[in-house]
């Protein structure tokens, strides 16, 4: 997430407030994308969805894919065959 939110709006480091529907109310204030990720994956593994090893193998994996991504044009949704798109489930 990080990865992609730098690219898109470059690093952050003026603070930003997020809202959440579910939680009325409440403000999230950051200064980084990092504070955000770190923040979401702490939320998944205090709440028992996924451990904090899967998280962070996640992290990992979204950011390589974004980083090949950027690096070869790589439209959404296709995968890094030209020509091919992954089959309708």
């Amino acid at each position: 997430m990080q990865t992609v939110l730098s690219a898109l709006a470059g690093p952050r480091t003026a603070p930003f407030a997020l809202t959440s529907p579910t939680a009325p109310g409440m403000t999230r204030t950051y200064t980084t994308w990092k504070q955000l990720s770190d923040e979401n994956v702490d939320a998944w593994v205090f709440s028992g969805i996924h451990t904090r090893l899967a998280d962070l193998a996640g992290i990992t994996l979204g950011t390589n894919v974004a980083v090949r991504s950027a690096e070869h044009g790589t439209p959404p949704g296709r995968t890094a065959r030209r020509g091919h798109s992954p089959r309708a489930a």
